[in-house]
């Protein structure tokens, strides 16, 4: 009876771990799919801007659909560029920009991360980047510009984009700045690691990064910036690549262990580029 009374008062620690453990592990699986920044963001129809629908055309989806890149020349005008500039300019000397946390041969620029919301002054939320206590107002320049990127999938589904549906912008964009000789090496901007190779609880917590399909740039390089020549300059040698299916089989050698992988194939910019 001793015994009994015993037991029933007082689990022993296998069972306390049969309960404690799976809710422990549930709640961290929640931890980690509620950490991404899937929610700070978008619907992209809600993105909408007047100059991302004016710059973006039919032409330039269809090549974005079959090239997997398209660039637009003078999508700003040259006193459009400026005024952005001078914008980013001031933020330099408020001295907001920081290294990005990428090891120094992987990535060599600063950023400042960037929100509508920060045209008006209000404490530092800019994702831990800002030094100064109260951020100052952005100027119209670079919020025109912050607003042309956040509508380009709008402007993409205007003229039936059959890209991935159903995407989502993000509330916070990132504006970089980068030094004569400074680069970010070849990188893929999504993440397309398995759940086998990240394991479940990292798999969760990169969902914003594994949902990514489009990246937008915009270069605030005054005109003269831009070498005509194709050298090196401040314009910067941006190379994008595309993925492409082959098949590892080499017949002479009775290799039967023929597999498909993912590779790429250069589609903008130079092979003999020193950085992209």
């Amino acid at each position: 009876m001793w015994r009994m009374i015993r037991n029933t008062r007082a689990p022993r620690a296998d069972v306390l771990a049969m309960v404690v453990v799976p809710a422990a592990c549930v709640g961290l699986l929640v931890e980690g799919w509620m950490r991404t920044e899937n929610a700070d963001a978008d619907l992209d129809d809600e993105c909408c801007y007047y100059h991302a629908l004016q710059v973006i055309t039919e032409d330039h989806v269809r090549m974005l659909e079959r090239d997997h890149i398209v660039s637009i020349d003078d999508a700003f005008t040259p006193a459009e560029v400026a005024h952005a500039r001078a914008d980013a300019m001031d933020i330099e000397r408020q001295d907001r920009f920081e290294l990005t946390g990428n090891a120094a041969d992987v990535r060599q620029d600063h950023i400042v991360m960037l929100r509508e919301s920060n045209a008006q002054a209000t404490p530092a939320s800019n994702g831990g980047y800002a030094k100064t206590a109260i951020e100052k107002p952005l100027g119209d320049g670079i919020l025109h510009a912050m607003r042309t990127l956040r509508g380009v999938s709008c402007a993409l589904n205007s003229h039936g984009y059959r890209g991935a549906p159903h995407r989502r912008v993000p509330r916070q964009l990132q504006l970089s700045r980068y030094r004569r000789g400074e680069a970010y090496a070849r990188h893929l901007d999504a993440c397309t690691e398995s759940i086998l190779g990240l394991g479940i609880l990292e798999w969760l917590r990169l969902r914003d990064y594994r949902e990514r399909t489009l990246t937008a740039i915009l270069y605030l390089n005054p005109v003269e910036a831009w070498p005509a020549t194709g050298d090196s300059g401040a314009g910067g040698q941006l190379r994008c690549y595309a993925p492409t299916a082959i098949t590892l089989y080499d017949e002479s050698a009775g290799d039967e262990d023929a597999r498909a992988r993912q590779d790429w194939r250069l589609v903008a910019g130079r092979d003999d580029a020193a950085a992209g």
